[in-house]
C-alpha cells in the first residue's frame, strides 16, 4: 500500500478531435487552425452579431458555457460581473439551470444590453461560443474532470480556470518569463 501511487492513477477526460475540430466544424462562419489563426477573429465578428453586441475586434469576449448551478462557481461571477462589464469587456453565457441564479443574469443582461447577454444552451452553437470568445471562465467550486477547458483550448479560447479538480491536469498556468502556459488558474 506504500507504493500504490506508483500504479494507481487517473486518467483525464478527452475530447474527440474529429467533432471539435475548429479546421472542418461546420458550424463556424470561418474555418481554422494554428496555422491559420488569423481567419478566427471572423468568428468573433459573427458572434458579437449574431448576439447583437457591439463588434469590436478589440473587445475581449469572455464566456461560460455550463450548467448554471452553483456547483460551477456562478455565484463568484454574480459578485463581480459588474465590476467586469463596467471595464469594456463583452460577457456571454450560455446554459440553463437553477431559477434564481438565471434570473440574477437576467436582470444583468437588462442593465448592461451592451455588454451582457445570457443564452439558453443549445449545441448548435456551442462550438461558436468557443470560437467567437478570447477567453472561457470556468470558476467552478469543484470539478471532477470536465471538458470546456479543452474544447475551449482547441478552438484557441484561453482558459481562465479555478485551480481545482480537472482543471489543474490540462490548464498550465501561464509564465511570461519562460512563455509556457496554456491559460490562466486561480485559487
Amino acid at each position: 500500500l506504500k507504493n500504490r501511487e506508483k500504479i494507481v492513477f487517473g486518467i483525464v477526460n478527452g475530447i474527440d478531435y474529429d467533432r471539435y475540430n475548429p479546421l472542418s466544424d461546420p458550424g463556424l462562419a470561418r474555418n481554422y487552425d494554428d496555422k491559420s489563426i488569423d481567419q478566427k477573429p471572423a468568428n468573433k465578428e459573427w458572434l458579437q452579431k449574431y448576439l447583437k453586441l457591439k463588434v469590436d475586434p478589440d473587445i475581449p469576449v469572455i464566456c461560460m458555457t455550463s450548467r448554471i448551478v452553483e456547483q460551477k462557481g456562478y455565484q463568484l461571477v454574480m459578485k463581480i460581473i459588474e465590476t467586469l462589464l463596467r471595464h469594456g469587456v463583452q460577457f456571454v453565457i450560455m446554459g440553463d439551470g437553477e431559477k434564481e441564479i438565471v434570473k440574477f443574469f437576467g436582470n444583468v443582461e437588462h442593465r448592461y444590453q451592451k455588454y451582457f447577454r445570457i443564452t439558453p444552451f443549445d449545441t448548435k452553437y456551442e462550438t461558436s461560443m468557443y470560437a467567437g470568445s478570447d477567453i472561457i471562465l470556468l470558476p467552478s467550486r469543484f470539478e471532477p474532470c470536465g471538458i470546456n477547458q479543452m474544447i475551449a483550448l482547441r478552438y484557441g479560447c484561453i482558459p481562465v480556470a479555478h485551480h481545482i479538480g480537472g482543471f489543474v491536469d490540462p490548464i498550465e498556468d501561464y509564465d511570461p518569463r519562460h512563455r509556457t502556459g496554456n491559460g490562466f488558474v486561480f485559487t
